[in-house]
């Protein structure tokens, strides 16, 4: 006669079903998550305009890499949001999209706005949409000849 005995992966899809379910029936939950994730698009948007303005200070300093920069103290680093908002703003704006980074950071305050607050938003349109624009501006950005610097154009724009 066998036993059985459930897998451990299928005890934590349970778990995480019902931690899910449980998000999605309680109002203050999902208010406090939507709220989160609101501030969350909003540091991320400030850290991006920050870096479009302040990206060659701070590149030289950003060589160290990502856990470096955040863990010294000594380093002199240019970004509002001091040195995380710097590390933040170098990969996802220089090298990630660009200026059509910030049209990636306004997918996760809608979807803050949405969750927060209970605003009838799209947000699946809205991330859909945001996306091919990301992808079309950055794109678009380095097939003109004009040196517009790595940060306004990102890596995946000279990639694509």
């Amino acid at each position: 006669m066998a036993r059985s005995t459930k897998n451990s992966s299928t005890l934590r899809v349970t778990d995480l079903k019902e931690a899910w379910r449980d998000l999605s029936e309680s109002p203050s939950l999902r208010a406090a998550l939507g709220l989160f994730v609101l501030f969350v698009g909003l540091l991320g948007f400030i850290a991006s305009v920050s870096t479009l303005g302040s990206w060659t200070a701070d590149y030289s300093a950003m060589e160290l890499g990502f856990s470096q920069v955040v863990a010294q103290r000594g380093i002199e680093i240019q970004n509002i949001l001091g040195s995380l908002g710097a590390a933040v703003g170098m990969v996802v704006t220089v090298r990630g999209f660009g200026v059509a980074s910030l049209l990636l950071w306004s997918v996760v305050m809608v979807y803050g706005l949405k969750w927060g607050l209970g605003l009838p938003i799209k947000a699946g349109r809205w991330f859909r949409r945001s996306l091919l624009r990301a992808v079309l501006i950055t794109s678009g950005l380095a097939l003109i000849p004009w040196d517009f610097g790595d940060a306004m154009v990102g890596d995946y724009g000279r990639f694509l």
